[in-house]
C-alpha cells in the first residue's frame, strides 16, 4: 500500500485542503484512497504530536499529557489504532492518506523524522511526500495574526542575523533535506503555493490533480481567518507583552475572547513590512530556495522576486490606537457582565 504524506507547510491552505478531504472521504474511498481518521478526524495532527517532545506541543498540553510517561502511553495507544486502521484499509484501497502541516512545523529534527520513518515503514512500501512552499516573507505576514492569537509578541518578520542559523520554519532547503531521509529525495514532491502556479489557482484542485488524480466534488464553504487591522494587532501585541510568556497558556481563554472582539470590531489589513524589509528578509533564504528550484523544478529561482509592487515603500507612520481598542474591550466587558472581567 502506498502512503501519501502531506506535510504542509504552514499558511499554504492546509485547513481548506483537509476540510475538503474530510467531507469527501466516501468519494475518495470509492477510488481506492483512504483518508485516515485514527490519526485525527479532520487532519493527522495526532500522529505529528506522537513524535514531538511532549513539552513542546500545545496540542499535547490540551490533552492533559504532563510528562514523558503519559506521552509514551498515549502515543503507543494511538499508533496501535493507526496500525489497525491501515490493516482495515488494505481491503479495497491502494493509497493511505495522511495530512498535517504540523509534520513540517513540529518535527524539526532528523531524530523525530527517523522515529516516524521507523513506524511508517512497518506499514507502507511506497511514499509520496507532498509539500507546499510559500515565499518566506508572504508566509510570515500571513501567519502574524495567528502568532498574536497564540499569545506571542513577535514582529511581523522574524529577526534573522547572517551569523545565526536560519529559522527552521522558513528554511525550506533544510526542511526538504530532513524529509528526504524518510523515503529518499525522489519521494519528495514540493509544490509552489502561488495562484499562478497552482492548478486553477487553488490548492485543493492542485493537490487533487497532482497527488490523488481525482476531483473532489464536494467543496464546503470554510470561514476564512478574519483579518484584523493594525490597531487590533497592536492591541493583541500589548496584551501579550503585558501578560508575559509565563502566562500564555493560562490566559488562552481571555486572549481568545479579546481576539473574537477584535475580529468583530477591528477588521482590516494588518501590518505590512516595507518592500526593503521584505526583500532583506527573503535574501537570507534565497540561496536555499535557488537550490530547491534547480533540484526539484529545473528552474533558476523558486519564487517570483518582485517586492516593490507588493509592499509599501515606507512604513506607515499613522498612529495606531491599539491601547484605545483595549480600553473599549474592557469597558465592553464591564458593561456586559462585571464578573466576565475575570481572566480565568
Amino acid at each position: 500500500m502506498r502512503c501519501i504524506l502531506h506535510i504542509g507547510t504552514e499558511k499554504t491552505g492546509s485547513t481548506s485542503l483537509q476540510t475538503a478531504l474530510s467531507v469527501n472521504r466516501e468519494h475518495l474511498s470509492e477510488r481506492g484512497i483512504f483518508y485516515s481518521k485514527a490519526a485525527g478526524r479532520l487532519n493527522s495532527r495526532a500522529l505529528a504530536a506522537a513524535f514531538c517532545q511532549y513539552s513542546s506541543d500545545d496540542y499535547l498540553t490540551r490533552l492533559g499529557i504532563q510528562d514523558t510517561t503519559q506521552h509514551i502511553s498515549w502515543r503507543n495507544n494511538l499508533l496501535d489504532k493507526i496500525r489497525e486502521e491501515v490493516i482495515t484499509a488494505q481491503t479495497g484501497h491502494d493509497t493511505f492518506l495522511l495530512s498535517s502541516e504540523h509534520f513540517s512545523s513540529r518535527l524539526v529534527s532528523e531524530e523525530q523524522i527517523a522515529s516516524l520513518k521507523s513506524f511508517l515503514l512497518t506499514l507502507f512500501a511506497d511514499f509520496d511526500i507532498a509539500c507546499y512552499l510559500r515565499r518566506q516573507d508572504r508566509m510570515a505576514v500571513s501567519r502574524h495574526n495567528e502568532v498574536l492569537r497564540a499569545g506571542f509578541a513577535e514582529p511581523v518578520l522574524p529577526n534573522v542575523q547572517a551569523s545565526d542559523s536560519l529559522p527552521l520554519l522558513f528554511d525550506f532547503e533544510a526542511l526538504l533535506r530532513r524529509w528526504s531521509k524518510l523515503a529518499g529525495q525522489s519521494a519528495l514532491k514540493p509544490r509552489i503555493y502561488d495562484k499562478k502556479a497552482l492548478v486553477n489557482g487553488d490548492v485543493v484542485d492542485d493537490f487533487s490533480k497532482t497527488f490523488l488524480h481525482t476531483r473532489l466534488p464536494e467543496r464546503p464553504l470554510r470561514q476564512a481567518n478574519v483579518a484584523i487591522s493594525k490597531p487590533a494587532q497592536d492591541a493583541l501585541h500589548m496584551f501579550n507583552t503585558a501578560m508575559g510568556p509565563r502566562n500564555r497558556q493560562a490566559l488562552s481563554q481571555a486572549r481568545r475572547k479579546l481576539s473574537q472582539y477584535l475580529e468583530i470590531h477591528a477588521q482590516g489589513q494588518g501590518r505590512q513590512p516595507t518592500s526593503d524589509e521584505a526583500r532583506e528578509f527573503y535574501t537570507f533564504f534565497k540561496q536555499g530556495n535557488d537550490l530547491i528550484a534547480r533540484t526539484y523544478f529545473k528552474e533558476e529561482i523558486l519564487f517570483p522576486e518582485d517586492f516593490d509592487s507588493e509592499y509599501p515603500e515606507i512604513e506607515d507612520s499613522k498612529h495606531h490606537t491599539g491601547a484605545q481598542l483595549l480600553l473599549q474591550y474592557f469597558e465592553h466587558l464591564i458593561e456586559a457582565q462585571p464578573e466576565s472581567m475575570s481572566l480565568e
